[in-house]
């Protein structure tokens, strides 16, 4: 498993990029791995078991959302919260702009 956290500091740090995200985007974080427990357990048929952590509840929502199981996994979405695109680990940053570039022009088309 890849951890996000080598993106965040590598490709997120690239100025455009970084750019990006604080100006057009609202950047929310759901660490997979976090295991800080939750009071409310509940059984997800998507883990095949309770969800005991916040970590699990993330996983949860990744896979019952998005069909996928990466890590890192990276979602766009709108103000409604339809996706405008995903992507997982990525090293080249010229590919994160053009997702950027993209989920952003989609979201304007539909403003």
């Amino acid at each position: 498993m890849v951890s996000c956290r080598p993106m965040e500091e590598k490709v997120f740090t690239n100025h455009w990029i970084k750019r990006k995200l604080n100006a057009d985007f609202v950047l929310v974080s759901l660490y997979v791995d976090d295991q800080t427990p939750i009071k409310d357990t509940a059984y997800s048929k998507f883990l095949k078991r309770d969800m005991v952590s916040l970590g699990d509840k993330y996983m949860h929502l990744q896979l019952s959302k998005y069909q996928a199981a990466a890590t890192p996994f990276f979602a766009m979405e709108d103000t409604a919260l339809h996706t405008l695109g995903t992507f997982g680990y990525v090293r080249d940053k010229s590919k994160v702009k053009e997702y950027l570039q993209i989920a952003y022009r989609l979201f304007q088309a539909r403003q």
